[in-house]
């Protein structure tokens, strides 16, 4: 899954796992705008009851398991820093397969 970042925005919104409890398949990689060129960058994960597990981007990251055994909807954004400059991206929502709704589906 490519994901790009331009500025705080990201495109797109919305992502689909493959399939829930299924691990080391699916990746997340980003395509940054210039603006994060020199900034560390983090993905943080955000399970459905509010726990977040945060991973060194380095290229691209796999989506994590616990991420990927939960039921509902979880978000992932991007944290850049350099310094004591902070950039943080916007949530992306990210259904995993299984749980979508059928409104949900037809929104993507």
């Amino acid at each position: 899954m490519k994901i790009k970042v331009k500025n705080n925005s990201v495109s797109p919104q919305k992502l689909f796992a493959v399939g829930r409890g299924s691990y080391g398949f699916d990746t997340v990689e980003f395509d940054f705008s210039r603006d994060w060129k020199n900034l560390k960058k983090t993905v943080v994960f955000v399970a459905p009851d509010g726990e977040q597990t945060s991973v060194e981007y380095d290229g691209e990251v796999r989506i994590p398991r616990d991420i990927l055994s939960a039921r509902g909807s979880c978000r992932i954004f991007v944290v850049g820093k350099a310094g004591e400059l902070t950039k943080t991206s916007v949530p992306i929502e990210l259904w995993v397969a299984g749980d979508i709704p059928a409104e949900k589906r037809e929104e993507a």
